[in-house]
């Protein structure tokens, strides 16, 4: 897919020049042809990601909806619409989030998607 934007285009392989450069995993090993194997990131591991960024998840998501309460409780002005909308999809995407881990297989199985065991690169 190529972009037809060269503003943005630009922007995004400065900051894949970036990733690349720094050292950073941003933009992944071999995701394009002008990046270079770099050993640092092939020991970046972000296979446990998904467990802090979940919790991380659900705490904003809990805080968000007691700071909209407190002001609902410290106003008592009616809490707009599109608030409410926000706040329940957010809630319904961390909840499909936090419960990944135990819909996952189901959810393969159901697509027909195998999953590979992975492969140690020790030996």
């Amino acid at each position: 897919m190529r972009l037809r934007c060269p503003v943005l285009t630009r922007a995004l392989s400065r900051l894949n020049d970036h990733a690349v450069r720094g050292g950073a995993a941003f933009a992944g090993r071999g995701t394009c042809r002008d990046q270079r194997s770099d050993g640092s990131l092939q020991g970046l591991k972000l296979d446990h990601a998904h467990v802090w960024v979940t919790w991380l998840a659900v705490a904003v998501v809990i805080t968000a909806w007691a700071w909209i309460i407190w002001q609902w409780q410290k106003t008592r002005r009616p809490i707009a619409r599109t608030t409410v909308t926000l706040m329940i999809a957010a809630s319904l995407l961390t909840v499909a989030a936090s419960s990944w881990p135990w819909t996952e297989p189901t959810v393969f199985k159901t697509l027909g998607i195998v999953k590979k065991k992975a492969v140690s690169q020790d030996g």
